[in-house]
């Protein structure tokens, strides 16, 4: 079965990039450019298995949304990794309860062996 990877960023490139990995990897991929109110809808309809998150995404801290999702009883065992150039974020990602932390620039065989500890 297809494994499906959520990704949420604002930044197109960085959507595009990691989706063309991802999906050569034989991963399904969902992308999102933006947090809004569909968000969260959008997680319980497609299920994924893992969520790629950006810390800074349209004016938000995506490490609030990581916190909100993991106490969330429909979505809470969905792992959740934070993305971010934002260095000091990889510190204290666990805090929020996020399931890892990938600095951008992102280094391809690092972006898949997390994803594949995770969700192997």
């Amino acid at each position: 079965m297809q494994k499906t990877i959520l990704i949420v960023d604002d930044d197109e490139s960085i959507l595009n990039s990691i989706k063309a990995i991802l999906e050569l990897e034989g991963y399904k991929v969902i992308t999102r450019n933006k947090n809004d109110k569909h968000l969260y809808k959008l997680i319980l309809n497609c299920s994924p298995q893992l969520i790629l998150l950006d810390v800074l995404i349209s004016n938000h801290d995506g490490r609030i949304i990581c916190k909100r999702l993991k106490t969330d009883k429909l979505v809470c065992n969905i792992p959740i990794i934070l993305v971010s150039g934002y260095l000091p974020a990889s510190k204290n990602f666990a805090d929020y309860g996020a399931d890892g932390f990938i600095a951008k620039p992102f280094d391809v065989d690092e972006l898949i062996f997390k994803i594949k500890k995770i969700i192997a």
